[in-house]
């Protein structure tokens, strides 16, 4: 079902969830947005098995896909419905292996301005480790 109304299913943090698990890549790697703040936001994910590398941890292109997407949506939760984001640049910082079944991702808007946020993340595992931590700059274009 296409909403075109943020008003139809209540706010902007339901409309940003509804947009998020309509987004083919999301849904195929398993990520939830579970909750949106003000600047912050945190997105789950059930590592499949097929995410696991050799020496049995989640391999880094997994950790960076959920760091990319909690940065963005931390940006995106202070933008206005039908402004479009993309990320320009992202650094990621490994700090040490991700163990399965499930990482958590926290993202933080730092400042978000009238073309360009930027915002920083962080990734545990299950076990509570804090893994990886990032920091990107999203552009945004103004509906």
């Amino acid at each position: 079902m296409e909403v075109t109304d943020s008003s139809a299913i209540g706010s902007w943090p339901d409309k940003m969830r509804q947009l998020y698990d309509a987004s083919p890549i999301h849904a195929y790697m398993g990520f939830t947005l579970k909750e949106v703040g003000d600047g912050e936001v945190t997105v789950v994910l059930a590592a499949k098995p097929e995410f696991v590398n050799g020496i049995g941890v989640i391999h880094g292109g997994v950790i960076t896909a959920g760091l990319d997407s909690a940065i963005l949506q931390s940006v995106r939760s202070r933008c206005a419905d039908g402004d479009r984001l993309t990320t320009v640049e992202l650094k990621v910082n490994f700090l040490e292996g991700a163990h399965p079944p499930r990482l958590v991702f926290r993202g933080r808007a730092v400042r978000v301005g009238g073309s360009l946020g930027v915002a920083l993340g962080d990734a545990y595992d299950e076990n509570k480790n804090h893994v990886a931590t990032a920091m990107g700059t999203i552009s945004i274009r103004r509906r």
